[in-house]
């Protein structure tokens, strides 16, 4: 019988002990769990901050950059007293390429359709100078250029590639927002 009563005293003490451990240990999982779910939704939420910070400046980047391939943004800058056509075709065609190699690794940031519109806007524009400085004498003074691009877009009916591809980026970033 002493043997019996051993059990039971130890059972008195051992069970309600274990009980409350078992209870203790699930309340702390419990705690620690969800703490650790906050804090990864905390760093998710300051990580999305980031990134929407950086790819909005991506949009900003690209809109400045199209703003600086507009034609008369490139007249502008560009145009120097004694210029020949030639020059300012040159030096045109070589400030697209500038600024869309400087700006090449935004394009991480922006969706590969803006991308595109930004691509094809510098082929459209580069091909559009290039043509017209084809029919003017290589030799001839840069204005005859300037004023042939600066008339032929005016003439255009239809908003320019890089108008195009700018009012995709701002769509874009409004989204974002």
């Amino acid at each position: 019988m002493d043997w019996m009563l051993f059990v039971t005293e130890t059972l008195k003490f051992s069970l309600p002990a274990t009980i409350l451990a078992v209870t203790v240990i699930y309340i702390i999982r419990s705690f620690m769990t969800r703490d650790q779910q906050l804090r990864l939704i905390e760093s998710k939420v300051h990580l999305s901050k980031d990134t929407m910070i950086i790819r909005l400046q991506a949009y900003e980047r690209m809109a400045l950059l199209l703003e600086r391939m507009h034609p008369s943004s490139l007249i502008n800058r560009l145009l120097e007293s004694g210029m020949t056509t030639r020059d300012l075709q040159f030096a045109m065609v070589t400030s697209i390429h500038t600024e869309v190699e400087h700006n090449f690794a935004q394009q991480i940031y922006i969706s590969a359709d803006a991308w595109n519109l930004i691509v094809s806007s510098k082929k459209e524009l580069i091909k559009m100078v290039t043509m017209m400085a084809g029919t003017i004498d290589a030799q001839a003074p840069a204005q005859q250029l300037a004023n042939m691009i600066l008339m032929g877009i005016e003439q255009v009916e239809e908003p320019l590639p890089s108008q195009v591809a700018l009012d995709f980026l701002k769509a874009e970033a409004k989204n974002i927002l």
